[in-house]
């Protein structure tokens, strides 16, 4: 008997032996335009709420002043960690 195919469009992979599951992530993520005059201001804290923010947002943060950096989730921490960042 064959298994059933299936097909996942998350970006995270998942294997079950009952099934042949083939990956086809339909979804990226892009930074946007913004307005980079906020990088010249002082925060109290940045909080980071998923790894693409992270990813995105790291060519500025050596720009950026701030006092204290806060995560949402514990694969958000450990990726900040894994960056070099003190979460």
């Amino acid at each position: 008997m064959m298994k059933p195919i299936i097909v996942m469009t998350q970006t995270k992979r998942y294997d079950d032996q009952r099934a042949e599951i083939v990956h086809l992530p339909f979804v990226t993520t892009e930074p946007l335009p913004f307005d980079q005059s906020v990088l010249r201001r002082h925060y109290d804290w940045l909080v980071f709420t998923s790894q693409n923010a992270v990813t995105h947002f790291l060519p500025y943060l050596k720009q950026l002043n701030f006092n204290g950096l806060a995560v949402i989730g514990e694969k958000t921490k450990a990726f900040c960690e894994s960056q070099g960042l003190q979460v």
